[in-house]
């Protein structure tokens, strides 16, 4: 007999008794992880129960994300599931209602997520607050008293000027003299420890 089907019929004898088959979405009636998706133990470690009806239903494991047509985290059903990627899974948990943020009209000081308040950003999709954002602005500038670009001279002491003024790839200033003594702390430490 083949060493995968001989798994397969022993991780299935394993895993069905756990799962409650009803008209719709099957259950999962054993450990489930926080977010609601069931947790079943395979070679030493935790995969998501659905991740493994997948598997059992298809024959291999899932190359990508396995995704519930149904939004119900706790449910098996391979008619239930199918295989999808990152973006796709954050459209479906959208559509069903199961991003916890998705659904705040407030950010946690009571300012509106609304058109004019509300700031996208755009490599992660995350939301945030203009007025907590320049509220925050504000302080940030009431604690430094001067804003970067107006100083003249580093946290240190030394001069802003044309022989000690660096740029770093992002444009922003960097004291020279600063650079110099962390550099040669650095090496130092390597020395110590015998790298250079």
């Amino acid at each position: 007999m083949d060493a995968a089907l001989v798994l397969r019929v022993e991780v299935a004898s394993r895993f069905w008794p756990k799962v409650d088959c009803g008209d719709g979405c099957w259950e999962w009636r054993a450990a489930r992880f926080p977010g609601g998706y069931g947790s079943f133990g395979l070679g030493g470690r935790q995969h998501g129960a659905h991740r493994i009806s997948w598997a059992l239903a298809n024959g291999e494991w899932p190359s990508e994300w396995v995704l519930h047509k149904c939004g119900n985290r706790g449910c098996v059903n391979p008619d239930h599931l199918y295989v999808g990627d990152a973006k796709q899974n954050m459209r479906d948990a959208l559509d069903h209602g199961t991003l916890p943020n998705a659904s705040k009209t407030s950010c946690k000081h009571g300012h509106p997520f609304d058109r004019e308040n509300t700031y996208v950003i755009p490599s992660t999709g995350h939301r945030q607050c203009r007025t907590c954002a320049a509220a925050n602005m504000a302080k940030r500038k009431l604690r430094t008293g001067v804003p970067n670009a107006e100083k003249t001279h580093c946290k240190f002491g030394h001069p802003f000027d044309a022989i000690n003024t660096g740029r770093r790839a992002s444009g922003a200033r960097r004291c020279l003299a600063c650079h110099r003594i962390r550099e040669g702390e650095r090496h130092a430490m390597k020395r110590q420890r015998g790298v250079a």
